[in-house]
């Protein structure tokens, strides 16, 4: 799924960088500090998304968070009122929905 998202953002003028666990995005978001949005998994290996997401929030504020989510509703709506992710996306979701999302 990584890869799909990946290539439909980079077809929509998206610069990607992929991470395979949360503690890669992390390594990653501390290498490469610009970034304007971050699509993160609820359950990324090791470290979660919502875990990634409070870093960013902490460590880099002007990062929107988008939260790719299966979860149900309320622990979404929970991610958002912490105010450490800019919107989120359940899955599944339309190409539309995402694109939405990332943008601000």
């Amino acid at each position: 799924m990584r890869d799909t998202l990946a290539s439909l953002l980079r077809a929509h003028g998206f610069d990607v960088s992929l991470a395979s666990s949360g503690a890669e995005a992390l390594a990653t978001c501390a290498r490469e500090p610009a970034y304007e949005a971050v699509l993160v998994d609820a359950y990324m290996p090791g470290i979660g998304g919502l875990a990634v997401a409070h870093y960013l929030h902490e460590h880099h504020p002007g990062t929107r968070v988008v939260l790719c989510t299966a979860a149900d509703e309320r622990e979404t709506r929970h991610a958002l009122e912490s105010g450490h992710v800019s919107s989120a996306v359940q899955k599944p979701f339309t190409e539309a929905q995402l694109l939405r999302a990332l943008t601000p």
